[in-house]
């Protein structure tokens, strides 16, 4: 068989260590990267997704801490105060009506729609709903998320 490249999922240390002696290399765990990641979002309060990066930086989406709400970009001072950096803003917006689509039913059950604003201008004012997207160190976005 000319294969390069096998990619498995992997289900335990046994099947592991097979899948090595048979030289598959590209081996996956997906249980086990999601408990990582579901264990990462718990540690920091408000985090509603994780994105482990090396050493201790991270790419989290939180919900918008209260002391934020209405302020701007430039007065809430992320990156001096806090040591991490806001990639984009994700707006939060309830849907007013109750009409269901077919690709509403495919996508989610949550009746929201969401709005990435792309990078965040100085004078964006925060609103209720809205979620940071950070990169920072875990502690740096540890202390923005409790404060």
């Amino acid at each position: 068989m000319d294969v390069e490249n096998i990619l498995c999922r992997e289900i335990n240390e046994v099947h592991h260590r097979i899948l090595r002696l048979m030289k598959i290399k590209d081996v996956i765990r997906p249980e086990a990267l999601a408990a990582r990641q579901l264990a990462k979002r718990f540690g920091i309060h408000r985090a509603t997704r994780h994105f482990d990066l090396e050493g201790d930086f991270a790419i989290v989406q939180i919900k918008l801490p209260a002391f934020l709400r209405g302020k701007t970009v430039a007065d809430a001072e992320i990156r001096s105060k806090y040591d991490c950096n806001l990639v984009t803003v994700r707006q939060v917006a309830k849907r007013n009506d109750d009409s269901e689509t077919d690709s509403d039913v495919l996508k989610t059950q949550n009746p929201q729609e969401t709005t990435v604003i792309g990078v965040p201008k100085p004078d964006y004012a925060f609103v209720e709903g809205d979620e940071l997207i950070l990169f920072g160190s875990e502690d740096a976005i540890k202390r923005l998320s409790n404060e």
